[in-house]
């Protein structure tokens, strides 16, 4: 008989270095447990926001359109193609900063710069741990994601504490998302005359946890042959990620690069340091989609390992934010819906903003959202390809609520799109085109949980199963 050991399970190294361990068969009493408990796994909510919005015709393309990445999805994925915001729209000086609160909370913005409510998953956080998460380092919760800075908070703040304040501003570098979850990476070593970073790369946070790992994989370990791989297929992934680090904060040091200060910028609320990114320009800051793309899909790496060593909980990505002004360069290929277009030509002197969503150019906003849609994609097939204990994904046992401002035009009512992946098999599959409220189906996720909150809205019976 197996030996039963803790659910959370990790070798600690030196200095600030953790590293946890996926959940194994071992850490329950036995397999059936894990499949029919309810407390087997814990519970998880990730929100995913992006800015601009597809307009209903668009939606109705499905895997012909820019929702195409999600396809893999469907079967596990309900999909909301009619949504409404001006129930729970604040006022603002355009049109994003009225619902860059209200987006993710449900409830009513109280202004440019404070939402009327917790995000979602920081209620859930609230009501499930009021005395905090368990967590191997103490990350209650983690906010990242690639955007600039434009007007207001409210465009790219997706965590909102209890009083709507905002919470984390969402982390743009890879190497600091990955030192939250595992720790500093070991300095010195490496090359005589390397800069810090090329002689930090020369070492792995996995140096000062050789032992501990030898141990567990030896022969007379009490872990299974499963469990051993398991952990050994964790920990090259670990590694592969801290050889790509080096060069992926390069994205984020090229929208701060290009982020220029504008006359009447918000200035930090007093005791916290917060809007310390400048303003950025109306046609934005410049980045490759390349390089945006590796450092976005690398801090989603970094989310599933962190999830699925339960390190994580909860947390919100962001890839680009209400009214976004960024301004990606190269050629992006839509291959599978036979489209591509130009970047660098179309944003040469106009953000999307400006150029494809105010100026209403369906062919370039098909292929821009289907870029940008496909990053949470990613993100999503790496959580599917991770089974637990109980037989499911970690897609399946996680509550994932991917959402954005607007439909028609980025400042219509109406036609927005939502949907609602995973969730423990709580929500039918299928696409949904009611009428239905931002807080209609926040409050439903919210309802099926047993979260408490202040939504005001209607449940949605019929799409929870």
């Amino acid at each position: 008989m197996k030996k039963n050991i803790p659910r959370r399970l990790f070798l600690k190294g030196a200095g600030s270095v953790l590293i946890g361990i996926p959940l194994l068969e071992e850490s329950f009493a036995s397999r059936a447990f894990a499949a029919t408990s309810p407390s087997a796994l814990p519970k998880r909510l990730i929100t995913m926001s992006f800015g601009l919005g597809i307009e209903q015709a668009l939606q109705a393309e499905l895997w012909n359109g820019p929702l195409e990445p999600l396809r893999p999805f469907a079967s596990k994925m309900a999909m909301f193609t009619n949504l409404r915001n001006d129930r729970i729209r604040g006022d603002g000086a355009t049109p994003h900063v009225r619902v860059g609160g209200a987006l993710l909370t449900g409830v009513k913005q109280k202004g440019e710069t404070s939402a009327g409510s917790s995000s979602l998953e920081q209620l859930m956080r609230l009501t499930l741990h009021p005395n905090g998460v368990p967590s191997l380092n103490g990350l209650p919760s983690k906010s990242a994601g690639i955007w600039s800075r434009t007007l207001q908070p409210t465009q790219y703040t997706r965590h909102w504490n209890s009083d709507g304040s905002p919470g984390e501003k969402p982390e743009r570098r890879p190497s600091k998302v990955f030192a939250s979850i595992f720790g500093s990476i070991p300095s010195g070593g490496g090359t005589p005359g390397a800069t810090t970073l090329e002689a930090k790369m020369q070492r792995s946070v996995l140096d000062s946890v050789v032992e501990q790992y030898k141990t567990l994989v030896s022969p007379s370990s009490y872990l299974g042959h499963d469990s051993k791989e398991r952990i050994n297929t964790h920990l090259e992934t670990l590694r592969s990620i801290e050889l790509e680090l080096a060069g992926a904060d390069s994205a984020a040091g090229q929208i701060e690069a290009g982020e220029l200060p504008v006359a009447g910028d918000y200035q930090d609320p007093a005791g916290i340091s917060f809007y310390d990114a400048k303003a950025g320009a109306i046609t934005g800051p410049v980045c490759t989609w390349q390089s945006a793309q590796q450092a976005f899909r690398l801090i989603g790496d970094l989310y599933v390992l962190a999830l699925k060593t339960d390190a994580l909980r909860f947390g919100s990505l962001i890839f680009v934010g209400a009214g976004e002004h960024l301004r990606f360069s190269g050629t992006y290929n839509a291959t599978n819906i036979g489209k591509s277009l130009d970047f660098t030509k179309t944003f040469a002197t106009r953000s999307p903003h400006d150029g494809i969503f105010h100026n209403h150019v369906p062919d370039s906003i098909r292929v821009y959202q289907h870029y940008v849609v496909s990053q949470f994609a990613y993100v999503m097939q790496q959580m599917n390809a991770v089974v637990e204990p109980n037989g499911k994904t970690l897609l399946d046992n996680t509550c994932v609520v991917l959402g954005t401002e607007y439909g028609l035009n980025h400042e219509d009512d109406g036609n927005i799109f939502h949907a609602v992946v995973g969730g423990e098999g709580k929500f039918k599959s299928g696409i949904y085109n009611n009428l239905w409220g931002f807080e209609d189906i926040y409050k439903t996720v919210m309802d099926s949980y047993n979260i408490r909150h202040t939504i005001i809205g209607n449940t949605i019976s019929n799409i929870i199963v």
